[in-house]
Order: C-alpha cells, then structure tokens, then sequence
C-alpha cells in the first residue's frame, strides 16, 4: 500500500524482538487490539476519529490540563482549557528548570503526582 508504506519501517523495527518490548506492548500489542487494527498506519488512521474540541463545552466539572516545555503534544493544551465549559479549570505548566521538559513529564512524575494531587485535594475540599 503507497499510502502506508512510510510507516512500514518503523512497524517493522516496533515488531522485531530487538524493540524495548515495553514499547512493543504499547503501541503494537495493546495499542492495535484495543483499537482494532491491523497496521500501525490504520492505527494513526484510526486515531484521528477522536477530537474533543467539538464537545468541550460540555465538560464542566473540575478540570486540570497539564503542559510541558518540549512537549508537543501538550502545545494546545491551553486551548483546549479556554474551550472546556467548566468554571473550575487549570493550566498546570512544567518547566525545563524542574527538570520536566519532554512528553507528559515523563522525567519527573513524582513532581507531577505530586502537584496534580495538591490541585485535586483543593477541589474535592470544595
């Protein structure tokens, strides 16, 4: 397949036994059979059906977006707050200082529990 053939590559190394094999649980075992997939390429496919901007509006209990330096994937997290409906919202930002750059604070997740849970214990004191 044309269309798919980018991804072949990188299908082929996240299958081979030489892949971190927690990796390999994540994105080929689990993250295909949950989604019902076959390939990696319908697997990106397929995750584009999911986009919560239509709806944020809706969500108005207690929210809490986290963003860190280095993160793209936490780029529009901002955004995405200013759009959800809930008048109890938060942008909580890590920081290259704390160490925290890079994908869902994956390098300090003690700070992160941390500061997550003091902001979830002064909703729930609501």
């Amino acid at each position: 397949d044309v269309v798919s053939a980018p991804l072949a590559p990188v299908e082929q190394h996240l299958r081979s036994p030489d892949v971190d094999p927690m990796l390999n649980w994540r994105v080929v075992r689990r993250g295909l059979w949950v989604n019902g997939v076959e390939t990696l390429f319908d697997y990106f496919t397929d995750m584009m059906r999911y986009e919560v901007s239509p709806f944020a509006r809706d969500i108005t209990c207690p929210t809490l977006a986290t963003t860190a330096e280095g993160d793209p994937g936490s780029a529009n997290a901002r955004t995405l707050l200013d759009a959800i409906g809930s008048s109890r919202k938060a942008l909580m930002r890590f920081t290259a200082a704390e160490d925290s750059e890079g994908h869902c604070e994956g390098t300090v997740r003690r700070l992160f529990h941390q500061r997550c849970y003091d902001w979830l214990d002064e909703q729930l004191a609501r």
